[in-house]
């Protein structure tokens, strides 16, 4: 059983394809999903969209804000609202690739954090590739971190996540649990994770996200190493898995 995150922003195009993928393996695998739609703040049809799946699935639940407060905060929303022990994030963009969901959902409990790392990262733009890859070898220099990518499609425990005192409000947030999870001493999966190339261009690239993700790379230096460094003090665990691919 597991509970999927499914931030929404202006989706009325692709947020059915997203749900109705991740509503299809779930029947596949037989597994019980619930979905925690946020629509933060749309000005499109989303919300209706939203209703309209509420409506027809008992397992989809909508949540609505009436402006834009930002994927961290939408999460930490779901992650309060969340009914099973995991949760993952699906992005209503239709970024996520059917294959990778396949292997989130046969894979979510083989450690306490499963991660999927983009492959396929030709179809982004120069200055993100440049970005994330900068921005990964930075996090993993400094907190110790061997893993392919920092902000990688996650599965996390619901109930240690809870028990952390997480900040980020936008984009960063999925790093920011990585690295507290991770640190903490939880055990981790890395899989292969793929984008479906038609998707809409992600627009993560704003002086607004960047600026978070500075400001909360110091912040967590500061928690990690002294503030909780007690804490944070514990070295990841891998777990080396196949998958369905």
């Amino acid at each position: 059983m597991i509970s999927v995150f499914v931030p929404a922003f202006n989706e009325e195009e692709n947020l059915p394809k997203t749900l109705d993928c991740i509503l299809a393996v779930a029947r596949e695998l037989s597994l019980e999903v619930e979905c925690l739609v946020v629509d933060d703040g749309s000005t499109d049809r989303t919300p209706e969209i939203i209703r309209q799946y509420a409506f027809l699935h008992a397992n989809i639940r909508g949540i609505f804000h009436a402006t834009n407060l930002g994927m961290g905060t939408s999460f930490r929303e779901s992650l309060g609202l969340a009914r099973y022990d995991r949760i993952t994030m699906i992005p209503g963009d239709h970024i996520v690739s059917r294959s990778t969901i396949l292997d989130l959902f046969k894979l979510y409990d083989r450690a306490d954090v499963v991660l999927a790392y983009t492959v396929n990262v030709e179809y982004r733009n120069r200055l993100r590739r440049s970005i994330s890859s900068f921005y990964t070898w930075l996090c993993k220099v400094t907190f110790n971190l061997p893993v392919r990518y920092i902000h990688a499609t996650p599965v996390f425990p619901v109930h240690y996540l809870r028990e952390l005192d997480l900040k980020c409000e936008r984009y960063s947030f999925p790093s920011e649990a990585t690295i507290k999870c991770l640190r903490g001493g939880c055990s981790y999966l890395e899989i292969p994770g793929y984008m479906n190339p038609d998707a809409r261009r992600s627009s993560a690239v704003r002086v607004q996200n960047a600026w978070e993700a500075l400001t909360h790379y110091l912040f967590l230096v500061y928690e990690v190493f002294v503030k909780c460094r007690a804490r944070y003090r514990q070295v990841p665990r891998k777990q080396i898995f196949g998958t369905s691919s």
